[in-house]
């Protein structure tokens, strides 16, 4: 990606810990790696970053925030070009990095809600009020309710009115979608206008056809994964894959699949042929051959019948996790199993603090 992207502004810079240090540049060197690399002596940047893997990948903007951490795979090339889509006028103010990095991450838009606190309220009951509305805004906006006075920069590269509610759609780099006066707004009005404001729709149907076809011709097997954005757990399991020690892994012997229930258009049909009947909670995990038949899922047996893994946090559900791994498993080594059971566990004890 070094090469890919560097005429875009991309700089890759390499952080090594001092441990194996003193064989880093002979190793750079036979590798070829073309950017530079920096030894980590006293482990401040391990440190001052929270690593806790390697390797990892952490995303600095061009005004030197730190935008998105250790993300994998696919969602690591589309923050990628989210953020070098950032031009330097549009730099985010630090109100809103944070859930810039989160729509990021869920491939959301921003929802910015203009005013004061009474020019806003009657925006908000309107959401909880019309049908449909507040899943709506839930499921595909990270929402944030700003001053004008308190954000005067931001508010003049948008145009802002000088007065009233207004609310504005934004790409995750901050760059304007749509914007529309919150006055005498509708609830009618309000769900329309989001509608056509949010990200692309996918199609569950296509994401599976796809997905069968690549594995098929990359003699892979599909580990696909059932989600639902009202279901934190959900976003858990997501971060764990795309852990870059794990995608990276994974990656040898499977193609990951996300199939999300309600934001994925035939979600839940898709969802209802791979899971069948069954009830249960999400997220739910499955692995398949590439002609689509189930291998084995995250339904492990206890004495009280099937449980569902979920995000393996619990030392038996990361078990079962890597069972399901080895028993499906075709050119995956012993070391990539040991790195993925190493992030699971490391993971769990992120998500028990």
């Amino acid at each position: 990606m070094s090469q890919r992207y560097a005429d875009q502004g991309l700089v890759i810079i390499g952080v090594h810990t001092q441990r194996g240090g003193e064989n880093m540049a002979a190793v750079a060197e036979q590798a070829g790696i073309p950017y530079p690399l920096a030894l980590d002596h006293r482990g401040a940047t391990v440190r001052n970053y929270g690593v806790d893997r390697f390797p990892g990948y952490y995303l600095v903007d061009r005004a030197g925030s730190l935008r998105v951490a250790d993300l994998g795979g696919q969602d690591l090339e589309r923050a990628i070009r989210a953020l070098l889509a950032e031009k330097p006028e549009q730099l985010l103010p630090p109100a809103l990095i944070k859930i810039s990095a989160k729509a990021i991450a869920k491939n959301k838009r921003l929802l910015l809600m203009w005013g004061s606190t009474t020019d806003v309220s009657p925006i908000i009951k309107l959401a909880r009020s019309t049908p449909g509305l507040r899943k709506l805004i839930r499921n595909e906006f990270e929402v944030r309710h700003l001053n004008r006075l308190e954000n005067p920069i931001l508010a003049k590269l948008l145009k802002l009115p000088a007065e009233g509610p207004t609310l504005t759609v934004l790409e995750p780099d901050g760059s304007l979608v749509s914007m529309v006066s919150g006055k005498d707004l509708t609830g009618a009005a309000y769900a329309d206008w989001l509608q056509k404001q949010r990200v692309p729709v996918l199609d569950a149907e296509v994401l599976w056809a796809d997905a069968l076809k690549q594995a098929k011709s990359q003699n892979k097997r599909i580990l696909v994964y059932l989600t639902a954005p009202w279901q934190d757990k959900c976003f858990d399991l997501e971060a764990l894959l795309q852990r870059s020690t794990i995608a990276n892994a994974l990656a040898k012997d499977y193609l990951v699949l996300k199939i999300d229930t309600e934001r994925q258009s035939h979600g839940a049909q898709v969802a209802a042929r791979l899971r069948g009947s069954k009830v249960g909670d999400l997220p739910w995990i499955s692995i398949t051959d590439c002609e689509g038949q189930q291998l084995t899922s995250g339904e492990r047996p206890t004495a009280q019948g099937l449980r569902n893994i979920g995000c393996p946090t619990s030392k038996p559900d990361q078990a079962w996790f890597m069972s399901m791994l080895k028993e499906t498993r075709q050119h995956m080594s012993k070391g990539q199993l040991q790195s993925i059971e190493m992030g699971l566990a490391i993971h769990a004890r992120s998500q028990s603090h």
